[in-house]
């Protein structure tokens, strides 16, 4: 038993959005630029990033790589300002 790894539990569940504090209504992605567990609403203003395309490649090249731990491209990532 001293052999088996243990790994940190991770949940999506958030009852608010890691990034905005609103109510998730119990659905959450995670972000493609970092570890934050977001609402869909910001889930949609993300993708309009103009980087959104590059982070999605870095995260599908760092998981091909073998990395299983990657903390995404722009940790400290603050979003475009909503309209």
């Amino acid at each position: 038993m001293k052999n088996i790894k243990t790994f940190e539990s991770f949940s999506m569940y958030r009852e608010f959005c890691d990034r905005c504090k609103g109510p998730t209504d119990n659905s959450t992605t995670q972000s493609m630029f970092n570890e934050e567990v977001i609402c869909m609403k910001c889930k949609e203003d993300e993708i309009k990033d103009p980087e959104y395309d590059a982070a999605c490649k870095a995260d599908q090249e760092a998981y091909l790589s073998g990395e299983r731990n990657f903390k995404g491209v722009m940790p400290d990532y603050k979003p475009l300002s909503r309209n």
